[in-house]
């Protein structure tokens, strides 16, 4: 298995804006078993908090919170958007 299982691989998804894309990865990793629904919002919280640090370069980001109880287990997932989406970074869109 590589780092990302494609069981948690989505292409094509829509999302009609940045929250909506981190909730639709959280969602991923929900459905594993691998974080519960209050880490899905922390990712979103930690972008509306600490602004859109999780855009790495142009097209990716990576959407993460702190540690916390609410991760069961170590696990990544991958989206490709069906229509790119803005977070407010110079990187935009993604």
């Amino acid at each position: 298995m590589g780092i990302i299982a494609k069981e948690n691989m989505r292409v094509q998804v829509q999302a009609a804006d940045w929250k909506e894309a981190i909730r639709q990865a959280g969602g991923i990793l929900e459905e594993a078993g691998s974080i519960t629904a209050e880490y899905t919002e922390s990712m979103v919280q930690a972008v509306e908090t600490f602004g859109p640090y999780i855009v790495m370069m142009p097209g990716f980001a990576i959407a993460h919170a702190a540690p916390a109880p609410s991760v069961k287990k170590t696990d990544m997932a991958m989206l490709n958007l069906a229509q790119p989406v803005c977070f407010g970074s110079p990187n935009d869109p993604v």
